[in-house]
């Protein structure tokens, strides 16, 4: 940025001294009535390193604007979306080992039915389940599509539409974080997993602060 600015500026000065030379004291006509575009030149040059800084400045005020908006919307939704959370973890941990792992095969083998069915009914599968789990824990899919979207996994429209770009990211989100399921599914474990991402995301901001 140092560099365009010094780089404008000496411009600015190589044109004003053309003005300077061509207006008084090249004697030629032509030359002569070519001096504005000199010093029109000139003012562009030396006003253009101010009017980059007010377009930066405005990049900067506009960028805070909206991490702002997004951090005072994740607080806003924080309580609905983490209010089940407690609930879910007493359940987990009162049952028994037996249980825990009779769960885990039965998630085991359902990870293997939507891997082996066509993109079409794995979609209708991930939607239905989903709904199911996030009407369990009063979650609405314009809700899960946010923090997908404060996660970094979802990039789509922010509605209520449970669509396939959604199954997708759900999906994303089981493989980063190394999930045992990875079926695009938003169901219980998944639900914990991004409850402890969004708590360790929040945490580190107020960190920063």
């Amino acid at each position: 940025m140092k560099k365009i600015v010094i780089s404008s500026y000496l411009f600015s000065l190589v044109a004003l001294s053309m003005f300077v030379y061509t207006t008084f004291f090249s004697g030629v006509k032509e030359l002569q009535t070519q001096g504005i575009y000199w010093f029109i030149i000139s003012l562009v040059c030396l006003l253009l390193p101010e009017i980059n800084k007010l377009k930066l400045k405005d990049v900067e005020v506009e960028f805070k604007e909206k991490l702002e908006k997004v951090e005072k919307q994740l607080v806003e939704l924080e309580d609905e979306f983490f209010k089940h959370l407690a609930t879910l973890k007493k359940e987990d941990d009162s049952l028994p080992k037996e249980y825990i792992e009779k769960r885990n095969r039965h998630w085991d083998n359902f990870e293997r039915y939507v891997q082996s069915l066509d993109t079409e009914k794995r979609f209708q599968v991930q939607k239905s389940i989903s709904l199911y789990y996030l009407e369990e824990y009063n979650i609405s899919v314009k809700e899960l599509k946010e923090r997908l979207v404060c996660l970094g996994y979802y990039k789509g429209r922010i509605d209520d539409d449970f669509t396939e770009d959604l199954a997708e990211a759900l999906t994303e989100f089981q493989r980063l974080n190394n999930m045992r399921h990875i079926d695009g599914v938003f169901g219980p474990l998944t639900y914990e997993k991004m409850t402890q991402k969004l708590q360790d995301k929040i945490a580190k901001e107020s960190k920063k602060d």
